[in-house]
């Protein structure tokens, strides 16, 4: 269970974990050329936590593009994510997509130990 796991993890180390997804609309052209996307993720990481690994990655609808791109940065203020979604595309693949992104945050947390899900 997630409390056991809390449990051991707080007898070896202060880890705070959290997992999820968020979705991106992006509205895709109907020509030869390329679409992007990008915002800020607000309070991600808790103020206690420090040393913060993010790992994301995007689905791209379950769809194939002739390029994509998903690159994300731990803002300046050490709480916040900045992503952005670029593509390439052909001009049969016009329309509105919906991308699901999931993430995974690890970091130290001075306070003892926290999964979130």
């Amino acid at each position: 269970t997630a409390a056991q796991i809390v449990s051991l993890v707080n007898r070896l180390y202060p880890l705070y974990m959290r997992w999820g997804s968020f979705t991106v609309n992006m509205k895709v052209n109907a020509d030869n050329g390329s679409q992007w996307s990008y915002n800020t993720r607000t309070g991600m990481i808790p103020s206690g936590v420090t040393n913060p690994a993010v790992f994301m990655v995007c689905d791209w609808g379950k769809k194939h593009f002739k390029s994509q791109s998903f690159q994300y940065k731990v803002a300046s203020n050490g709480r916040d994510i900045d992503w952005e979604a670029y593509l390439e595309h052909t001009s049969d693949q016009g329309g509105t997509y919906v991308f699901k992104v999931y993430y995974l945050i690890v970091g130290k947390n001075a306070e003892g130990g926290s999964i979130v899900g």
